[in-house]
């Protein structure tokens, strides 16, 4: 009889030891799956900001293009000349124009107007630019 306890005293101990805790092994292998994702979540959440970033940018390009382009054609400022300037309530915004004469048909003359339009970077960012290109035929006469 003593012999049975010794032997279910001893098993018990061992099944003890076993359900007591964690081994270091284990600890170690749930810190990895759950710095991985972490790390996962993180690189996607900067990925989302740096695409929203780049969404507001484009929509305040398109914007102040389309505002600049109508203010131009409703001035009597010629579009060949060239010009530089900022935008309006707009911090480190600003635009460039450029032209170059074109010949679209035999006789027929027209003005490639470019406008570039830059946010300068912080120190933490780098400059983003937007270009368009459209063609300017004024009526002589």
């Amino acid at each position: 009889m003593t012999c049975i306890r010794a032997n279910s005293i001893g098993r018990r101990s061992a099944d003890q030891r076993r359900r007591r805790g964690s081994t270091l092994v284990e600890v170690l292998a749930a810190s990895v799956i759950v710095g991985s994702a972490v790390t996962t979540m993180l690189v996607a959440q900067s990925r989302s900001l740096r695409q929203l970033e780049a969404s507001q940018n484009e929509l305040v390009a398109r914007h102040m293009a389309k505002r600049l382009i109508a203010e131009w054609r409703l001035s009597d400022e010629k579009m060949a000349t060239p010009a530089t300037g900022s935008l309006p309530n707009k911090d480190r915004w600003d635009w460039i124009r450029s032209a170059d004469q074109v010949l679209i048909a035999k006789d027929i003359k027209a003005t490639q107007v470019n406008l570039r339009l830059v946010r300068r970077g912080d120190e933490h960012s780098e400059d983003w630019v937007r270009q368009y290109h459209w063609l300017e035929r004024r009526e002589e006469g």
